[in-house]
């Protein structure tokens, strides 16, 4: 009977250290996520609307900045600089922070592709600057090859660049979806959640 219980306890000792192996698993911080991303759908009508007066637009990119700011051209003419809404990335200019210029090439690759079809988007009816005043707040939301827009705000915390700094009040229309992608990031120590380099 001794016997019997001690191969039990080293089966449950064993079972119980490879549960706590997977469960420390840091992701290969060099793939690339968007199943969460993928749930998000843009629903608003954006064709002939304006950012700043609509709270949704066209636009297209006229300079990066980093992975939580860029410079767009919206359809009307007008050059904004939108602050992500919902997301702060490591900084890559000025102090470079760990994965601050990973966040920012990830923004590059993402609305790079010639030609992609791009929609900003404001919390509210019309276009709101942040808190310094000189940048618009918004979700960037970008035409993948498969014909969907994606939410690249959301794509940036499924991937480890950025964790949620939304609240779960109405102002965050997509908290949910935002918490869901960050937990999947923390649990797999995905780049900022990890303790690798970028």
């Amino acid at each position: 009977m001794k016997r019997i219980f001690s191969i039990f306890l080293l089966l449950v000792l064993a079972a119980s250290c490879c549960g706590l192996i997977a469960c420390n698993k840091v992701a290969d911080n060099t793939e690339y996520y968007d199943s969460i991303t993928k749930t998000l759908k843009l629903s608003k009508p954006y064709d002939g609307k304006s950012f700043l007066t609509d709270g949704i637009g066209k636009a297209t990119v006229e300079r990066y900045t980093d992975g939580d700011t860029t410079q767009f051209r919206l359809a009307q003419g007008d050059v904004v600089s939108i602050r992500y809404y919902q997301i702060d990335t490591p900084e890559s200019t000025g102090g470079v922070e760990k994965w601050g210029k990973a966040a920012a090439n990830f923004v590059k690759k993402q609305l790079g592709v010639s030609g992609t079809e791009i929609v900003l988007e404001a919390t509210a009816d019309k276009a709101e600057k942040d808190s310094y005043g000189t940048r618009y707040l918004g979700y960037v939301w970008y035409k993948h090859p498969d014909g969907q827009f994606k939410n690249l705000n959301l794509e940036i915390v499924e991937n480890g660049f950025s964790d949620n700094t939304g609240l779960n009040t109405s102002e965050y229309p997509y908290y949910s979806y935002f918490e869901k992608a960050q937990s999947f990031a923390r649990k797999i120590q995905l780049r900022i959640n990890s303790e690798l380099d970028d």
